[in-house]
């Protein structure tokens, strides 16, 4: 069952609804998108503001919808953005079975679909135009002061933030002087409560990556044979100690932007993507490998790592995903040994490797949507 864009026009409640509409229909703002066997019935889960997505769901038949969202426009952006995507099949709802919650709004709702009803007759209908909604709005003229007052203030917090972060590997270089002076057989015995308390203490100081990275530090010594252990302290230990010194290095002139990303936290995939010096690749890839690894911070990391089949552009690449333990066994994106189209962006780097998809890829037949990011920016 289909929807023509001219429905969804009539739908909206105002122009603002469908400019808002047209910023939330695209891919990467969706997961969940289905549809049921009959194909009346579409749903998603669409990011917002908080820490769980709204579920939007609409009846074709006779466009009822509802979103959990707590809007008072009905219908709401969410809704609309739902159903531009499946207007123009910006991306694909397989049919499946339906979810709890969207059978019990369906057996909820009154069957005569008022719940899609227009606006009221006595208001004077608004004109609403698609085209528009997709056309960004002229930027209005800024106040100069404003701006330099803005950008004094980004300034001022970029400034804190890199003083926090120089202060906690102050203290982390000091922690590993301590733990060598104590003597890295007591360490060992107590790596787990020492490594969690400066873990904090850099989270505290906004070097995130690297607090990852020691609070994963006593499973990799842990695992070794009793007899390596000590060695394998020391060289954790000493890679901590390198990296503190070659942030201060950075600090001094913020070229390398791995370093950073090994310290604090690596871009956010929509400030990559909109980088237009990011490297992109357009080729066929094949999937080598996959790995699947729960972290002790409580999510999953599963790396896919990519050969480059075309003629340019770096030769590998690796997929980074995270997603939380909680969630349970998720599918792989894509399976080791099938191949896909796509355009990848590369993070920044001296030897570019972690990519993100630029866009829904098509491997085997199939359209396999970009692999997620969590919320710390990772």
């Amino acid at each position: 069952m289909a929807i023509e864009l001219q429905a969804v026009e009539k739908l909206a409640a105002d122009q603002a609804s469908l400019k808002a509409a047209a910023g939330l229909a695209r891919p990467g703002k969706w997961s969940g998108v289905g549809a049921s066997h009959d194909a009346a019935l579409i749903w998603g889960e669409c990011a917002g503001s908080g820490a769980n997505p709204y579920r939007v769901m609409a009846d074709l038949r006779d466009l009822g919808n509802k979103c959990t969202c707590p809007s008072r426009k009905f219908p709401c952006k969410h809704v609309l953005a739902l159903l531009w995507l499946r207007a123009e099949a910006v991306v694909p709802f397989p049919g499946g079975e339906t979810p709890d919650w969207v059978s019990d709004w369906l057996g909820r709702r009154r069957p005569s679909g008022t719940s899609a009803r227009p606006p009221a007759e006595s208001a004077p209908a608004a004109e609403k135009d698609l085209a528009a909604a997709r056309r960004a709005e002229p930027a209005a003229a800024e106040d100069p002061k404003a701006a330099a007052r803005r950008e004094a203030a980004s300034a001022k917090r970029a400034e804190d933030t890199h003083q926090a972060i120089l202060d906690a590997l102050g203290a982390l270089e000091q922690w590993v002087s301590d733990q060598l002076r104590l003597g890295l057989g007591g360490f060992i015995e107590d790596a787990t409560s020492r490594c969690r308390r400066i873990g904090a203490r850099l989270v505290d100081g906004k070097a995130a990556a690297l607090a990852g990275h020691v609070d994963e530090l006593p499973a990799r010594v842990l695992a070794l044979p009793a007899g390596d252990r000590i060695r394998g302290a020391t060289v954790e230990l000493a890679r901590l100690v390198m990296l503190s010194r070659a942030y201060r290095a950075y600090r001094a002139s913020p070229t390398d932007p791995e370093i950073r990303r090994a310290v604090a936290a690596a871009e956010a995939r929509e400030a990559l993507l909109a980088d237009g010096a990011a490297l992109r690749v357009s080729s066929t890839w094949e999937v080598l490998g996959e790995r699947v690894r729960t972290r002790r911070d409580g999510l999953v990391s599963q790396t896919g790592w990519l050969l480059n089949l075309g003629e340019s552009g770096p030769r590998f690449a690796m997929l980074l995903d995270f997603f939380p333990a909680g969630t349970g066994r998720r599918g792989s994106v894509f399976t080791p040994g099938e191949q896909f189209e796509g355009e990848l962006a590369f993070y920044p780097a001296r030897h570019p490797l972690r990519v993100i998809p630029c866009a829904p890829c098509w491997c085997s037949g199939a359209l396999r949507p970009p692999m997620t990011r969590p919320s710390d920016g990772r």
